[in-house]
C-alpha cells in the first residue's frame, strides 16, 4: 500500500516570478492542509477524483476574505463581464 501524493518539489518545476510567488506558496500550503494531509490515497484514480472535487470546492464554493467574501469563480466572472463591457464599447 502506498500513498499517492505529489512530489515534494513538484511546484519547483515551473519557474514563478516574484509577483506570483506570494500567491503560489499560500495555495500550496492550503492544498497540503486541506487535502493532502487529511486524506490517504492508495490508488491514483482515487487521488485524481479527490483533486478534481477539491479544485471545484476551492474555486467555486470556498469564499475568500481577500476577495471580500467572494469565491474565485465569482471574481473571475465579474472580471470577464467587465472585459466584455470594455470590448463592447
Amino acid at each position: 500500500m502506498r500513498d499517492v501524493k505529489p512530489p515534494a518539489d513538484a511546484h519547483h518545476e515551473v519557474q514563478y516570478g516574484a509577483s506570483s510567488n506570494g500567491k503560489v506558496e499560500p495555495r500550496h500550503r492550503i492544498d497540503d492542509e486541506e487535502l493532502w494531509s487529511r486524506h490517504r490515497f492508495d490508488r491514483l484514480p482515487d487521488a485524481l477524483d479527490a483533486v478534481r472535487a477539491w479544485e471545484r470546492r476551492y474555486n467555486c464554493d470556498r469564499f475568500s476574505l481577500a476577495l471580500a467574501g467572494r469565491t474565485l469563480a465569482q471574481k473571475l466572472s465579474d472580471h470577464l463581464m467587465r472585459v466584455q463591457e470594455i470590448l463592447a464599447a
